[in-house]
């Protein structure tokens, strides 16, 4: 099943595969390069940008910045759905300890699209993919996605495990 596009079938030289919990270091680099050309700063408070309603009234939202996104210090749990109440929350004051979390680049997400006007695979292709020249990478799902390429999921027993082809960012690497 290793190495297989799908079941029998050798994965080509071309294969595109989902690659999931690698948005977090592409977010990241996307987000250091904005830093870098001087058009995003570290330590400006998200709440410029994005307040998530769950945390709206905690006002320890004000506080929290990209460095603390970052560095998973921000005080969110991995996923809101990690919450009793499956709301967001902020459980220790931004900066004060790690906890790792997926859910703060969602966040960070919006804040970028929301300051850029610009969807986060917009931002991407534009300052890390095309230069790059990664022309088979993106967030989301696209009708220039080759279909025909893309390893498809399987579990351990070798059943297929269906893929929604959303249009959140879930980058499709080759």
């Amino acid at each position: 099943m290793y190495g297989e596009i799908k079941p029998g079938v050798k994965a080509p030289y071309n294969t595109i595969f989902n690659v999931a919990s690698l948005t977090k270091p592409v977010t990241s680099m996307v987000t250091l390069k904005l830093v870098s050309m001087g058009d995003w700063d570290l330590d400006n408070p998200l709440h410029r940008y994005w307040i998530d309603p769950d945390i709206k009234p905690d006002p320890r939202h004000l506080k929290l910045t990209t460095r603390h996104v970052l560095m998973h210090t921000t005080g969110f749990k991995n996923w809101r759905r990690m919450e009793a109440d499956g709301k967001l929350k902020i459980n220790f004051d931004p900066g004060t300890q790690y906890q790792y979390s997926g859910e703060v680049f969602q966040y960070l997400k919006r804040a970028l699209e929301n300051k850029f006007n610009k969807s986060l695979d917009e931002l991407a292709k534009s300052i890390l993919f095309s230069p790059l020249k990664m022309s088979d990478t993106r967030f989301i799902w696209d009708e220039k996605m080759n279909e025909s390429r893309f390893a498809l999921w399987f579990d351990q027993t070798r059943h297929f495990i269906s893929m929604t082809k959303g249009k959140e960012p879930t980058p499709l690497m080759i």
